[in-house]
C-alpha cells in the first residue's frame, strides 16, 4: 500500500490567527481494470496483492485504520500513463518507492492549486 505524507495549510484558529501546518496521508488507488497492468510494469509485482479484490480488501482495512486513528487521509487515483512517464523522467524504477513519490507529488500539486 502506497502511502504519503504531504502538509498542507489549514485553518487551526478562527480569523485573524495563524494557520497551522497539518499532515495528509496520501494514499495510492487503483481501478480494477488498471490492476494487471499495474502489476506487469512494476518491479516490485510480488509484493503487490495478485488481486485488485486482494487489494481492495487490503486498502479498505487500512482506509478503516487511519479512521480510527483520527489520521487525515486523501486518496489519490493513479493513472498508469503519468505514473509510467513520471517514473521515466525521474529515472526511477516503477516500485513502492516511485508510486510513492509519485503519489505525494500528485498530493501536493492538488493542495497547491487550493
Amino acid at each position: 500500500m502506497e502511502v504519503e505524507l504531504c502538509q498542507r495549510k489549514t485553518p487551526e484558529y478562527l480569523m485573524g490567527r495563524k494557520k497551522k501546518e497539518k499532515n495528509i496521508v496520501g494514499i495510492a488507488i487503483y481501478s480494477m481494470e488498471d490492476w494487471e497492468r499495474l502489476r506487469k510494469i512494476s518491479d516490485d509485482k510480488g509484493q503487490l496483492e495478485d488481486t485488485w479484490l486482494e487489494w481492495i480488501y487490503s486498502f479498505r482495512r487500512f482506509e478503516d485504520d487511519l479512521r480510527q486513528r483520527g489520521i487525515e487521509y486523501e486518496e489519490i487515483l493513479i493513472d498508469l500513463d503519468e505514473l509510467i512517464e513520471y517514473c521515466r523522467i525521474q529515472g526511477l524504477r516503477i516500485n513502492s518507492e516511485s508510486r510513492s513519490r509519485f503519489t505525494a507529488n500528485k498530493l501536493r500539486r492538488l493542495h497547491q492549486k487550493k
